[in-house]
């Protein structure tokens, strides 16, 4: 049997399957019909006399054959790809585009470190930013959605490589003797921090900055990263309540060996130096 090529139509819309929980998740991202999406899983499946997916009542899970000719299609994608740009760029700069994913409170701090300089230094590179939470982020690169993250206390995974960034800590910032404290509820470990306490009137919001801009007008304690606080010249209202750590992620099977990989390489420089 040949196999279908890895860039055919409908090899595309097995991997953004895979990628999927349900049909009807796939056939929103393809802009299909569900009914269309299902005829050519089923169609793929009757060519490789496979079944690629497991389907229930919670959503469809890749079989093991699934996982292999998912991964073997990746890889073969990331190959040429890697082929491509390097012939591509023995005559010109980097050509394509990169995604770049981390939280609006990290993206203040970090991407003016080298977002001029990538412009400079690749000028045909177009990069895709994209906000969310850490866990977000690191969900969305282990899908392969998202090529970079920066993102706090990295989940342990065997796909994601892990280059670690700099230290940072959480506080209380503004008043020491105010009785109401604010809050980001997605912070990281924010519910180990809050239960201890108990007797303060506790005020949520998930928006760092705006919990930093009340802390620094008003009668409040901010529970903050050192790097907010430090863009709004609060004092700091307490000992250090937890350490975190800052890092770049990426998905090994998306980014090792690719062209991509050396862009991650001077985004890292670009933020230590």
């Amino acid at each position: 049997m040949i196999q279908p090529s890895p860039f055919s139509y409908e090899i595309r819309i097995f991997l953004n399957c895979a990628k999927s929980s349900t049909f009807v998740e796939a056939a929103y991202n393809s802009g299909l019909q569900q009914s269309s999406i299902t005829k050519i899983i089923k169609k793929l499946e009757d060519e490789f006399e496979k079944k690629l997916f497991i389907r229930s009542s919670k959503g469809i899970v890749l079989t093991d054959y699934g996982k292999q000719l998912n991964e073997m299609y990746i890889q073969t994608i990331n190959f040429w790809e890697s082929m491509y740009f390097k012939k591509l760029n023995q005559e010109t700069n980097f050509v394509g585009e990169m995604s770049i994913g981390c939280h609006h409170s990290i993206a203040m701090n970090e991407l003016a470190k080298f977002y001029p300089y990538l412009s400079k230094q690749y000028p045909r590179l177009r990069i895709n930013t994209h906000l969310d939470t850490s866990i977000n982020i690191t969900k969305a690169i282990l899908d392969y959605k998202i090529d970079i993250g920066l993102v706090i206390n990295p989940v342990k995974n065997q796909d994601l490589v892990v280059k670690p960034i700099h230290k940072e800590f959480v506080a209380f910032w503004g008043d020491k003797a105010a009785k109401t404290i604010i809050y980001n509820p997605q912070m990281y470990s924010q519910a180990q921090l809050i239960k201890k306490f108990k007797n303060a009137e506790l005020m949520p919001i998930d928006n760092y900055e705006v919990i930093a801009t009340l802390t620094k007008t008003s009668k409040y304690k901010g529970l903050l990263p050192n790097t907010v606080a430090s863009r709004y010249n609060l004092k700091q209202a307490s000992d250090v309540l937890m350490t975190t750590q800052l890092s770049m992620i990426y998905n090994k099977y998306h980014l090792e060996n690719n062209f991509k990989s050396k862009v991650a390489k001077s985004i890292l420089q670009m933020i230590k130096s």
